[in-house]
């Protein structure tokens, strides 16, 4: 097992709440968010389509799905992906953290967002930044970044994600991931393709 391995390791798992493959749900399902009477899609590169969080018996639902995950002994808490500040996740967000209690670790992928709407719920973010050629951009992560250690709920677990363009030795962006990482935040750090 990990924890045997690393006993301070911190193991979260994913909940979907934005979209989900055709087949989570029969096709006339209340859930599927719906334009023109046909399911919306959220992730055409994996067949998948959105979920309609606007639903508060949905949202009862997810709920609930994250307390299983808490209470499984498994996960230390939950990554939401998708992640952005309006009214429907607010919402979603308060029903999980009443759910799963206040000690749960909840991340969420706001990519360089700030989400000062649904702040005080969340424990970190998961900043997945793949458009990082201009200088205005890195300046965003890092703003985004310091915000974040101050202002999410601790324990603040903040995760910085870049990309490689081109190749896999991007030496000089790997680094820049890495330090901006360590010198802005407690958290973490992973550069990828």
């Amino acid at each position: 097992m990990l924890l045997n391995k690393n006993p301070n390791l911190i193991l979260l798992a994913e909940l979907r709440y934005r979209d989900a493959h055709r087949s989570y749900l029969p096709d006339n399902h209340a859930w599927w968010k719906r334009k023109d009477g046909k399911p919306v899609v959220g992730w055409e590169e994996g067949g998948y389509f959105l979920l309609d969080f606007s639903n508060p018996a949905y949202r009862a639902h997810v709920a609930q799905q994250a307390k299983a995950i808490v209470d499984s002994g498994l996960f230390d808490g939950i990554m939401l992906d998708w992640w952005d500040d309006d009214d429907d996740r607010l919402a979603l967000v308060r029903e999980i953290r009443a759910a799963i209690g206040d000690a749960p670790l909840i991340l969420a992928n706001a990519n360089h967002r700030r989400t000062p709407r649904t702040a005080e719920f969340l424990n970190g973010y998961f900043l997945e930044c793949y458009q990082t050629e201009s200088a205005e951009y890195w300046k965003t992560i890092a703003d985004t970044l310091r915000w974040a250690e101050s202002q999410l709920r601790p324990p603040r677990v903040n995760c910085l994600e870049t990309w490689h363009h081109g190749s896999r030795q991007d030496l000089r962006r790997m680094r820049a991931t890495t330090t901006m990482a360590l010198t802005l935040s407690d958290g973490y750090c992973l550069f990828s393709d």
